[in-house]
């Protein structure tokens, strides 16, 4: 594995929850760390029985102890800058991506060297918006495209639904990385329609996007990325209210920690959330602002559908997230770049 988890960002987070699949089933990896890593999960990696190579990028001398290896990386901007040398070195590159667009890094590699060996797609939603464009690319040896769900363990977010007592303001709230883009402009003035007495909670804040949306209103609450646990912030909501900015989710981490938590979800019917929210069931999709803000507005009515959508939603996710059906996907994928 190129690259090593850490506590911000999906890409991240879902390496770690990768290792843990990838190790309870017996697969020996390694994380090869090109950037730095916190101690903690130097520990934690140890933990499940995961060595970690400390390499200096500036000497290629050192990536000689992963020749002739698959290597994997999460929307890593290392793999890819140094995707040139590991083809030196005969190594196989899977690479899983996490956006639904091709990074400019990527590009230029392709351009230059061709395509990578094989491709994970983690949603239908991104295989079509990603196969047609990787398709432009000539590639002079077969390439593997597979479409393998994130691999999550709900053990990690505790499922606590909150109960709203009467007269209690809903707390809506949203979790994200602090991109600009990833946020709807008229965030403030929705979240306001949906009910006269509420709070809001957003973690991943940035000045970026201040601009972007606005400064947060006296009723929220906002925090920069990694000051808050997400398990703790989970626990204050009692809905995730998420709205979309210009960026599409592929399959949204978020989801699967609200679900897992206990959160009722109102998302917008984009993206990977279709095939991740059973809609009225374990969440809402909403066509339009209009129809997501009728959906926020029946939660904030009703704390007995509110709560029924939360346990129905992480027996959800305990389904699609079970680890012997991804576990098989990779495995596949493994087996056929011996």
């Amino acid at each position: 594995m190129i690259g090593v988890p850490s506590d911000v960002g999906g890409a991240n987070t879902e390496l770690w929850h990768t290792l843990r699949l990838w190790r309870q089933f017996g697969l020996d990896v390694t994380c090869v760390n090109t950037t730095g890593i916190r101690d903690r999960w130097r520990e934690r990696l140890a933990s499940i029985g995961v060595p970690v190579l400390d390499v200096d990028v500036s000497d290629t001398k050192s990536f000689r102890a992963i020749a002739d290896s698959i290597l994997v990386g999460f929307c890593n901007q290392s793999f890819l800058r140094l995707a040139g040398e590991f083809r030196k070195l005969d190594c196989r590159l899977t690479w899983v991506g996490c956006m639904n667009f091709l990074l400019s890094r990527e590009v230029r590699h392709y351009k230059q060297h061709g395509l990578f060996d094989a491709y994970v797609f983690q949603s239908d939603f991104q295989q079509a918006k990603l196969a047609s464009q990787l398709a432009k690319f000539k590639n002079d040896s077969p390439v593997l495209y597979k479409q393998i769900r994130g691999a999550f363990y709900p053990d990690e977010f505790t499922f606590q639904p909150r109960n709203r007592q009467a007269g209690e303001p809903l707390t809506i709230g949203r979790i994200s990385r602090a991109d600009p883009e990833k946020f709807h402009r008229e965030t403030w003035k929705l979240y306001s329609e949906i009910a006269p007495d509420r709070k809001a909670r957003v973690l991943g804040w940035s000045d970026a996007i201040a601009k972007r949306v606005g400064k947060a209103p006296k009723w929220a609450e906002v925090y920069a990325p990694g000051t808050v646990h997400p398990v703790d912030f989970y626990r204050s909501l009692h809905v995730l209210a998420h709205l979309d900015g210009q960026t599409e989710e592929n399959w949204p981490r978020i989801g699967l920690e609200a679900m897992a938590s206990g959160v009722p979800i109102v998302a917008m019917q984009r993206g990977g959330w279709p095939e991740m929210v059973v809609d009225v069931e374990t969440g809402y999709l909403a066509d339009d602002e209009g129809e997501w803000l009728a959906c926020a507005r029946q939660l904030e009515r009703s704390n007995a559908i509110r709560m029924t959508m939360a346990e129905a939603a992480r027996a959800h996710v305990e389904e699609l997230c079970r680890p012997e059906p991804i576990w098989s996907q990779w495995e596949n994928l493994f087996e056929a770049l011996q």
